[in-house]
């Protein structure tokens, strides 16, 4: 299988197999949970082709996007690269009065696919003898970076990465969740979910939020150097009702067909079968030049012997 795999190129490549499928989407659709971490060994959105992601496999990456439509409270996490980095796709379903309210209540929306990555605590890509590459790389290919914060709660003891989506040296990675005064009683058992808030006839939007997630990355002194700001999990139809809802994604299947891609490595068969000729090519001319100079430094002493002859 995993012979027959290597051959298959990336476009039609695998990353999970369909019992995986079966059961990531059947956890995701029974979930009662307000609060879903999805967690990946690789990158999801990133578009940066040097690092191994499920960009290489787009249509494995498609299906994920659309499988997270609705899911409440989503985050996902990853690593593997070897820096700290916040992306996002992000979606159509948010409205210009969802973002004023989100300036309202100093929180910072995101309605699309959150992704968090905290890589490494023991060695960073720039600590590596190709270090000088990561930051012209990540500022190349930002393209699903999350803009929704630009990181301004970033300590400021941190210079010159209040605005940056990435970080390039050791770090580890946090979650807060802040409940307000949610209880089990009146959040954990209504899971009804909510769509953006909406502004009334008056201008003003009526829900308020009851619970809120920040994820951030610190350095290695424990500085955050990178921080989602508070997303909210869970709203109240009133800033006195008990009545609380969950915040479901919103990632309609144009929504994820729009979400940037990678260079995906479908090519790479081809790619890896020129190399090889090219190699071959130049050993053959290697080969053959020096047979050609070991001929002619034999010829001198040639022609000075038919010169005696003579």
């Amino acid at each position: 299988d995993n012979e027959q795999q290597t051959t298959t190129s990336c476009m039609d490549g695998k990353v999970l197999g369909e019992e995986q499928w079966t059961w990531l989407e059947t956890q995701l659709t029974s979930s009662d949970a307000n609060v879903h971490i999805i967690v990946s060994s690789i990158q999801v959105l990133t578009t940066n082709p040097v690092m191994e992601s499920w960009g290489h496999f787009p249509r494995e990456r498609l299906r994920l996007l659309r499988l997270l439509d609705g899911v409440k409270g989503l985050v996902l996490l990853s690593g593997d690269v070897h820096h700290g980095q916040i992306l996002e796709a992000r979606s159509s379903t948010t409205t210009a009065s969802t973002i004023e309210f989100a300036k309202e209540k100093e929180i910072h929306l995101t309605r699309g696919v959150l992704e968090v990555t905290s890589s490494g605590l023991t060695h960073s890509c720039s600590e590596a003898i190709y270090g000088f590459l990561c930051q012209p790389l990540l500022e190349r290919y930002a393209a699903n970076e999350f803009r929704s914060t630009r990181n301004e709660n970033a300590d400021d003891k941190v210079e010159n990465e209040e605005e940056k989506f990435y970080y390039t040296g050791r770090n580890f990675g946090t979650i807060q969740f802040d409940w307000g005064n949610v209880t089990a009683n009146n959040g954990g058992n209504d899971h009804e979910t909510l769509t953006p808030p909406t502004a009334t006839s008056s201008g003003n939007v009526e829900e308020s939020v009851a619970a809120t997630m920040t994820i951030s990355v610190h350095n290695s002194k424990g500085e955050i150097v990178l921080t989602t700001g508070a997303q909210p999990i869970l709203y109240r139809d009133g800033a006195d009702s008990k009545s609380i809802h969950a915040i479901p994604t919103k990632m309609t299947w144009e929504d994820a067909e729009l979400v940037p891609a990678c260079i995906d490595g479908h090519l790479i068969p081809l790619f890896q079968k020129g190399l090889m000729c090219f190699f071959f090519v130049g050993l053959v001319c290697i080969v053959l030049m020096f047979l050609t100079r070991r001929k002619m430094s034999k010829m001198p002493s040639s022609c000075q012997s038919k010169r005696k002859v003579h």
